[in-house]
């Protein structure tokens, strides 16, 4: 069994990376926010 929900991260204009940023500072922009998604599960977890 797994059991999971979508986390959104939000900007000031609520729009998706795309549309404010290409090529190497997109994909920076998303490891950014995988980064914090991954801090917020850690600490979820942690005792």
């Amino acid at each position: 069994m797994f059991q999971s929900y979508v986390e959104k991260g939000s900007n000031i204009y609520d729009r998706d990376i795309d549309m404010y940023k290409s090529g190497v500072d997109a994909l920076l922009e998303s490891e950014k926010n995988k980064g914090k998604i991954f801090k917020f599960e850690h600490n979820l977890w942690s005792f």
